[in-house]
């Protein structure tokens, strides 16, 4: 869901600067034939007017808000993410059935307040956080069949041994 929230800002600052540039540039026009002296009044009308139009689209869009908004919530969706992931890797093993169901159940309302409060991703923006996604898991395969490299599970398990996984679980508490 955060490539698909990513994809969708991404979206939005694209409109941002559609609707804005052309307004800025019609309105730099316009000023700087008012102030040549040149008899384009209706030329200068035109492109004030242009200008005007166009830049009262951006509020009523909400683009630069809307990017935010999505930007944020994608955020909060990794930041999710990373929090089960400690959760699974670290501490669930050194954890009472109570207190891992304490931890998932804080995760799982997290998400539950950020779905409340994330505007639903176009199709177009799913289309594209699904690419991106699909993108990223074909690197990780190809970066896994490298025998020179070695998979990342083991350069993973290599640099932590599991003595160092239980110091590490307790300095993350």
């Amino acid at each position: 869901m955060a490539s698909a929230q990513f994809s969708q800002a991404r979206i939005w600052r694209t409109i941002n600067l559609l609707v804005g540039l052309p307004a800025a540039a019609a309105a730099a026009v316009a000023g700087g034939l008012a102030l040549s002296g040149a008899n384009n009044a209706g030329t200068v009308g035109v492109l004030a007017i242009a200008s005007a139009t166009l830049g009262s689209f951006q509020p009523v869009l909400g683009a630069q808000r809307r990017q935010t908004v999505a930007e944020r919530c994608a955020n909060s969706y990794l930041e999710i993410r990373n929090a089960a992931r400690r959760l699974q890797l670290l501490d669930l093993d050194e954890m009472s059935y109570a207190q891992a169901r304490r931890q998932l159940d804080l995760i799982a309302s997290r998400q539950e307040e950020v779905n409340r409060t994330a505007d639903p991703p176009s199709m177009l923006a799913l289309r594209f956080g699904r690419r991106f996604v699909d993108r990223s898991k074909e690197r990780v395969a190809k970066f896994d069949q490298q025998p020179e490299i070695g998979r990342a599970d083991q350069l993973c398990s290599r640099a932590a041994p599991s003595r160092w996984a239980s110091a590490s679980s307790a300095a993350v508490r």
